[in-house]
């Protein structure tokens, strides 16, 4: 696959779509389907293993092309972007449910972390016209069990409104689920749940609203038990903004900006090596250990380390890390992304085995489990 070649083509298509104004996503995966995979292709079977594939998941592959310039390889991924695609479409680990599930998940980490420590849980339910708000104190967290970006930070009496918070959940409640809206197969298996937490902060620091600040999380990518590289995210504090910076094991800044659909953020990187760095790398490794891939996500308040969540399709695979000195739209450098995927040896899988869960998606069974 030429992915200079896709870029370009990825592009005439959008303009094409949008002339017919039948910008619709069947209408993009055939028009770059002939060049991205039948054009040159080495071996016939990958060429209509990803015809089948990209029809199949249509929405998901021009999101996918869209956003990182190319039509991903599902028959022989390279990138980490594209690996992620892989274990969306075809990987069964039967832990995977476990894994997205921010309830079910603690006695998982307890048992492999015990030095951890968690969030006090205040109450979980599935019915938001139960959440107790006379018995809450702020400040306090809310938010669901099995999505994604969706959270309630109440810091403050002022920033409570419970009519309003009740609408947003049963708002996430009724929402499609990851499974059926980016092709995550494990979040299907959870049932919804509502959790609200204690709101972890950083003492003494406040937000220019006069709140509480969380604090930062390291975001740990491991593979095969080994931790490669960390993502540092702090969010809005008093005396800055958004801090953030792309790091290897042994605090290197690595020269990249994230890039995704909203278009490239900024790393400022600058930031002083964690005291318990290497206590946040053994964590780490202990959650994921025996996982080819596993994100976790911990946050260090003084010298306790705090479980976040864990993570095995990050950002769906929708978003990538591109070198500062890069400019321009959407024709994206890949070699980072690949670089990090070469970290990356996927499960065995027959072919049979990806057509049957790739085509019949949710009705596939749960097969492998991790170690």
């Amino acid at each position: 696959m030429n992915r200079e070649a896709d870029r370009e083509r990825a592009a005439s298509s959008r303009g094409a779509a949008g002339f017919l104004s039948l910008p619709t996503s069947l209408l993009f995966v055939v028009a770059n389907t002939p060049g991205a995979y039948w054009r040159g292709a080495d071996h016939f079977s990958d060429a209509l293993f990803n015809t089948l594939i990209a029809l199949r998941w249509k929405r998901n592959t021009r999101s996918f092309a869209r956003i990182l310039g190319y039509m991903p390889n599902f028959a022989e991924p390279r990138s980490f972007s594209e690996k992620i695609q892989w274990r969306k479409l075809f990987d069964r680990n039967a832990l995977f449910p476990l894994l997205c599930d921010k309830l079910a998940v603690r006695d998982f980490v307890r048992v492999r972390a015990p030095a951890v420590a968690f969030p006090e849980i205040y109450w979980s339910g599935a019915d938001p016209d139960a959440i107790p708000f006379d018995d809450l104190q702020p400040p306090f967290v809310i938010k669901p069990n099995n999505r994604s970006g969706k959270i309630i930070l109440v810091r403050n009496d002022r920033e409570l409104d419970r009519t309003a918070a009740v609408r947003e959940v049963r708002k996430w409640m009724r929402s499609r689920s990851h499974k059926s809206k980016y092709g995550e197969w494990a979040y299907g298996c959870t049932h919804s749940r509502i959790i609200v937490e204690e709101f972890l902060s950083t003492e003494g620091e406040v937000t220019p609203e006069g709140g509480v600040a969380p604090p930062p999380s390291f975001k740990i990518f491991v593979f095969h038990g080994k931790a490669a590289y960390i993502y540092f995210s702090e969010g809005r504090r008093s005396n800055h903004g958004p801090l953030r910076g792309f790091y290897t094991r042994d605090w290197q800044l690595v020269p990249v900006d994230k890039w995704r659909k909203q278009g490239r953020v900024v790393l400022q990187g600058g930031i002083a090596r964690p005291k318990r760095l290497t206590d946040l790398i053994a964590a780490a490794e202990a959650i994921a250990a025996g996982f080819d891939h596993l994100r976790v996500d911990l946050y260090l308040i003084g010298d306790r380390i705090y479980f976040g969540e864990t993570t095995i399709y990050n950002y769906s695979g929708l978003a990538t890390w591109i070198p500062k000195n890069m400019t321009g739209g959407t024709a994206l450098s890949s070699s980072f992304d690949d670089a990090i995927g070469s970290s990356w040896a996927l499960p065995q899988l027959s072919r049979r085995q990806q057509l049957k869960h790739g085509l019949l998606g949710a009705m596939s069974k749960v097969g492998r489990t991790g170690r």
